[in-house]
Parts: structure tokens; sequence; C-alpha cells
């Protein structure tokens, strides 16, 4: 039994200087074949973060089935502070899981999901505040467009922009690009 009062009972947890969260799940199984060089990629990409990034940034590393080897180099990068936030998961839970496992502790105001493999560039942080002080309901901002899910996903914004007639319609630059984006996409011609 303990005996007293819990010393951190009263104390106030301080607010975070970051309000912008990384999360990055991460599936080292091995190192051989495809992975072979797939942790000093991880590592390229939390440097170019760290060099590339305008704000204080925290980093979330899901560690989702990784092997004890890797596990071991993570909590090195952690130890020396370039990692905010390490979760190993022994058995392989999936990219969504990983993804939830981080989100349900965020607590910053902006959240970026990115894979191990994505090198930062300058401006990029700038420009994703640039989307969403531009779309202030927009509810994730991403490079690549989703596939087939614009209706889907956002079927609530097109009916109300319809409605109010905030469409911009331009003409087709060139079919032929368009045709190679859908190609690229995965779309059928």
């Amino acid at each position: 039994m303990r005996i007293g009062e819990n010393p951190t009972r009263d104390r106030l947890i301080e607010k975070s200087d970051s309000s912008h969260r990384i999360i990055i799940p991460l599936y080292i199984p091995h190192e051989k074949d495809y992975y072979k060089d797939a942790f000093k990629i991880f590592k390229l990409c939390v440097s170019s973060i760290m060099k590339t990034s305008s704000s204080i940034v925290k980093i979330s590393v899901v560690s989702n089935g990784c092997s004890d080897s890797i596990n071991e180099r993570l909590l090195d990068i952690a130890k020396q502070g370039l990692i905010d936030e390490l979760t190993i998961e022994k058995g392989a839970i999936g990219k969504v899981n990983s993804i939830l496992k981080a989100l349900r502790t965020a607590q910053e105001r902006l959240i970026t999901v990115t894979d191990a493999d994505v090198l930062f560039v300058n401006g990029w942080e700038e420009g994703v505040l640039e989307v969403f002080n531009a779309f202030p309901k927009a509810g994730s901002v991403s490079p690549v467009p989703v596939f087939r899910t614009h209706l889907r996903l956002t079927s609530n914004i097109w009916l109300r922009n319809f409605f109010l007639r905030n469409y911009i319609l331009e003409q087709l630059k060139t079919l032929k690009g368009l045709l190679h984006l859908q190609k690229v996409l995965g779309g059928q011609i």
C-alpha cells in the first residue's frame, strides 16, 4: 500500500509548444530484399521533416510489427529527441490501425499523416496551411487525388456549393493530360 499523497496529483499539464503533429506508421519486418534500405529511407524522411518544417512539429512513429533491431534503432532516435512519441507494436496491426492509435492521443491542431518513404521539401507546411486558410471547411489536405472518392467523401460540399453557384468551370487544357492522369491513378480509360 502506498503511503502519503501522489506528488503529481495537483500538478497541471503544460500546454504543448507545437500545433502540428506528424504521424508515421512504420512497417519494416526485416532488412532483406524489398526492406533492405527501408530504415535509411525512414531516417531521411524524419530528417527532411526536421529541416523543412516552418513551425515546431512533433513526430509520432508507430512501429507496426517491425523487427527487434529496427525497434532498437527507433528507441535510439527517440532518445536523440527526433521522435516525440514512439509506439511499438510487436505484431502487425495494419497501417490504418497504426495511424488511429497515434491519432487518438494527438492534441495538436494540425495532423500530417505520411508514409516512411516520403521526403519533405521546403515550403510544404506553408502550402498545407495555405489550403486550409483558403478552404476553412476542408477536413484534410493531400498532395495526391484520392481516386473515385471525391463524391463519396465530399458530397455535402458539392451539393451546397452547387446551389450557391460557387463553382468556377474552366475549359479543359488537354484531353491527353487528363487521360494520362486517370491512367496513372489506376482508372479505366
